[in-house]
């Protein structure tokens, strides 16, 4: 089968690849041929309906906590969620 990941995304200097998944499956092969194959990405992100989790490099959010590894990254986006919720 084809290794797949749902999004790449840059966090400060670092490529992080992203997965999502609608259910609580533990299946993540591409995340780690991808990380096995891409030595400058050093840990990966999974949502999906399990707690929070780390194993190994991949680290799992739950689907409603999505942001939370945005924000922890980004200043700049922590300011403006702030700023627009000053606005209320």
């Amino acid at each position: 089968s084809q290794a797949e990941i749902d999004y790449l995304v840059q966090i400060k200097d670092r490529v992080v690849p992203i997965e999502v998944k609608a259910g609580t499956s533990k299946r993540i092969k591409s995340m780690q041929i991808y990380l096995e194959s891409h030595p400058g990405s050093a840990y990966g992100f999974k949502f999906s309906s399990d707690n929070y989790l780390v194993y190994k490099e991949i680290r799992n959010y739950p689907l409603y906590a999505i942001a939370k590894p945005f924000l922890d990254a980004s200043s700049e986006l922590r300011r403006a969620l702030s700023d627009f919720a000053d606005a209320d």
